[in-house]
């Protein structure tokens, strides 16, 4: 990124010397990164102070080279479908983060007991699992969300108490079946709603753009119409033009 952004600000300059003031933010990503590169090489011999910070400068880089994105039709859809989708994620997130406490609770309640009769090694993270709330939910969300070792704890328990099986079972079906399955069909609904209302700001910016354009040249026609006529000959039109 450094090398990019100081050929890119070098050949800037060059095309447009009197515009150095606009560099301002380029100027600044550049001298940081050089910044940043010189002291990590001195620091392996010296100290030097701790300007890892100044890292984050090439977060401007990127979100300014990002504004490329927008040139390419198909990832202009999908960028404009994320934000727009970006509110029902939050939501989603949210409803799925109350349905595995609630779980939990029916988790800690139940099959902590038995979990207690079954035998565990040190350190196993089954014996832990149940033991609270937290816990559980976090057992929930690596099985039931992340789909990572399903049965690892969950099998034991229900081979010691086989009614087990339907609070796992219930618990998978309105996770997996039930809310995902909802949120993701909410999300994929806002962002084409979200293309589609970008479709027709951009009609109707381009509605705005023509219809500027038309009285532009409807000024222009005006001034070339010498008479007043309401219609512009051929000597009114070369008249024009050479003036």
């Amino acid at each position: 990124f450094s090398l990019a952004s100081t050929l890119e600000l070098g050949v800037r300059l060059f095309v447009s010397p009197r515009d150095v003031m606009t560099f301002k933010l380029d100027a600044l990503i550049v001298v940081s990164g050089l910044l940043v590169f010189v002291l990590s090489t001195v620091g392996e011999h010296t100290w030097v102070p701790d300007l890892q910070i100044l890292r984050f400068f090439r977060i401007f880089e990127i979100l300014r080279r990002a504004k490329c994105i927008v040139q390419i039709p198909a990832l202009s859809q999908m960028l404009i479908g994320f934000v727009g989708a970006m509110e029902a994620m939050v939501y989603g997130a949210v409803l799925i983060m109350v349905s595995l406490l609630v779980w939990g609770v029916f988790a800690v309640e139940f099959v902590q007991p038995v979990s207690l009769l079954l035998p565990h090694e040190e350190g196993d993270w089954c014996a832990e699992a149940f033991s609270s709330v937290q816990s559980a939910t976090l057992l929930l969300f690596q099985t039931l969300v992340a789909g990572d070792s399903w049965g690892t704890c969950a099998v034991p328990v229900i081979l010691e108490r086989p009614a087990l099986f339907l609070l796992f079972a219930f618990a998978f079906t309105s996770m997996q079946m039930g809310f995902t399955n909802l949120v993701l069909s909410v999300i994929v609904d806002r962002a084409a709603t979200a293309r589609g209302d970008h479709k027709e700001l951009v009609k109707h910016e381009k509605k705005k753009a023509q219809e500027a354009n038309l009285r532009q040249w409807s000024v222009v026609m005006q001034a070339f119409d010498a008479d007043n006529s309401g219609t512009i000959s051929e000597e009114e039109l070369l008249e024009g033009v050479q003036n």
